[in-house]
């Protein structure tokens, strides 16, 4: 079923692993509208040994439908490092939440200071 109600929105992906740490997940975006679609996003997540796998095809680019944001809960301490394509950030792209045991990336801002900005 079409649904043209949804408005694409900057989103945030929240990762919610087992107990044995993994989380699996997958994000599948169209324009809402149409049944034959010229272009999907189409996405896989995948979280094991602290780390966040994605994998998939960004072909749906119409909107402002973006993961600005990634929040890994049950982590029980801050982490070292945070890296984002193999480089790493810090400062106010990352942040750990302690009492609640979240970290939570936010992309917009560790690009930023991953180019200086």
């Amino acid at each position: 079923m079409a649904n043209s109600s949804f408005a694409p929105s900057p989103s945030e992906l929240v990762v919610a692993s087992s107990l044995t740490s993994e989380a699996y997940g997958e994000l599948y975006i169209d324009d809402g509208v149409n049944i034959e679609q010229e272009s999907t996003t189409y996405v896989k997540f995948y979280f094991s040994e602290n780390k966040l796998n994605v994998q998939g095809s960004v072909d749906y680019t119409e909107g402002s439908t973006v993961v600005q944001s990634v929040s890994v809960l049950n982590v029980q301490a801050a982490p070292a490092a945070v890296a984002i394509d193999g480089e790493e950030i810090s400062g106010d792209g990352v942040e750990y939440d302690a009492e609640n045991k979240v970290v939570r990336v936010v992309f917009r801002r560790a690009a930023a200071r991953r180019h200086g900005r």
